[in-house]
């Protein structure tokens, strides 16, 4: 019993410090989505108009009131749903970061309860917090990528 209490703890470091590197890698690359943002801002202001900004569609980060709350102070989930926005879903940051805690927590529990060894379910479970992430992470680039692709036949039409 002892040594799965460890495990979790352990988990839970090794998820925290991989979370931690990540949204490192990520804020260097989104630094310019939160200019974008407070120039939207300013230009919204400007034009006194009362109306949601065209630009910005997703105001909330969660559809739970207490999970939004907190993640409007967190600059890591404000990222994460311009990322969201940026792959085309309709996810939102609130739900990616559930689903990423709840696949680490499955799977770290059914590791455990099948008696596999703790390093490698710790591993495993590191990376299935990682997974719903990257796979965001994944959908944007590829509709980026596309989007360039298919620029200059755009830019040729007009």
């Amino acid at each position: 019993m002892n040594i799965s209490v460890l495990l979790v703890l352990c988990f839970t470091a090794v998820a925290g410090m991989l979370t931690a590197i990540g949204l490192l890698v990520f804020s260097a690359r989104f630094a310019r989505e939160e200019v974008l943002a407070r120039r939207i801002g300013l230009l919204k202001e400007r034009s006194g108009s009362a109306g949601r900004c065209s630009l910005r569609r997703r105001d909330t980060l969660s559809e739970i009131p207490a999970l939004n709350s907190l993640l409007k102070r967190m600059s890591p989930a404000r990222r994460l749903a311009g990322m969201c926005e940026r792959a085309g879903t309709k996810r939102t940051a609130g739900q990616v970061i559930l689903g990423a805690g709840l696949s680490g927590a499955a799977v770290l529990s059914v590791g455990l309860a099948m008696g596999l060894p703790g390093g490698a379910v710790m591993v495993v479970a590191a990376l299935a917090v990682l997974g719903p992430v990257a796979a965001i992470d994944f959908l944007a680039r590829r509709r980026r990528r596309a989007f360039i692709e298919q620029l200059p036949d755009v830019l040729g039409i007009i």
